[in-house]
């Protein structure tokens, strides 16, 4: 079985006010964003392990460096150009056909934010081991937090499985179509169990429901946590709580990345 790490990575990340460096290339102590997954992927004991960088803004930046530094593993490493970013649904959406074509059907993809820095070696092997045990087709990784944070809500059902996940800038909209489930829209904002942007699935759900994807949301792009909601019309999904993780764990702003080097 093949261990797929698939590292979104093509992003712009406006909120960084930096436009000259990619956003996985900013410093974390000194060194980039984006070695700290591709370090915890290659020094530690994952099954046949490959790994696609989907690379777009400043792709080149991220390109020479990756196959400097690792250049006795890019065997390992592929790189896919996201040319339209228009989300990180459809950073999974374009690298489609070459999965397809290049893995078998017992394939096992996990999916990692390339701002992601602080993901450690347990959590993901908790979610890879809680997927297979399962018997999932998708598992997602969630984390509870306890201050404000623009993640995305996970909402579970009356028998705590999961059943969707908010955008922060969609909470409003989901509300007016669930007005009946909530006494007002604070209730979603009030959630505490946030989505990491983690994510286990298997190959065939994966290939049939991707496309399905759409943009009709607040910011007209093609969200990434939709997909498991997709799935999970036909096949298994689950939410995977970690305590592993600390509240801050991705770098959307320099403020946050402060923060990530004083939890380092």
């Amino acid at each position: 079985m093949v261990n797929l790490f698939v590292i979104l990575s093509a992003g712009k990340g406006r909120r960084m006010n930096n436009n000259d460096v990619a956003k996985t290339m900013h410093l974390l102590n000194g060194i980039p964003i984006i070695d700290y997954i591709i370090d915890l992927i290659l020094n530690n004991n994952f099954e046949e392990k490959k790994i696609l960088i989907i690379v777009g803004h400043l792709k080149e930046q991220i390109i020479k460096h990756v196959s400097n530094k690792y250049c006795d593993k890019m065997h390992l490493i592929t790189f896919i150009e996201q040319k339209e970013l228009l989300g990180t649904g459809h950073s999974m959406i374009i690298c489609k056909d070459y999965i397809k074509n290049n893995y078998d059907d017992e394939t096992k993809i996990i999916i990692l934010m390339g701002d992601s820095p602080l993901i450690d070696y347990y959590s993901i092997k908790n979610i890879i081991n809680k997927h297979c045990e399962e018997n999932n087709d998708m598992t997602l990784l969630t984390v509870n937090i306890h201050s404000e944070s623009t993640s995305g809500r996970i909402i579970r059902d009356e028998h705590n499985n999961f059943e969707d996940c908010v955008e922060f800038k969609d909470i409003n909209d989901y509300y007016l179509k669930n007005i009946n489930k909530y006494d007002n829209k604070e209730e979603i904002i009030n959630i505490k169990e946030v989505n990491s942007g983690i994510y286990v699935l298997n190959l065939i759900p994966y290939l049939e429901c991707i496309d399905e994807l759409d943009n009709d949301n607040a910011q007209n792009e093609y969200y990434l946590p939709k997909l498991p909601i997709l799935i999970k019309n036909k096949y298994k999904v689950q939410a995977c709580v970690t305590n592993t993780l600390p509240e801050y764990f991705s770098a959307n702003t320099k403020n946050e990345l402060e923060k990530l080097k004083l939890a380092k």
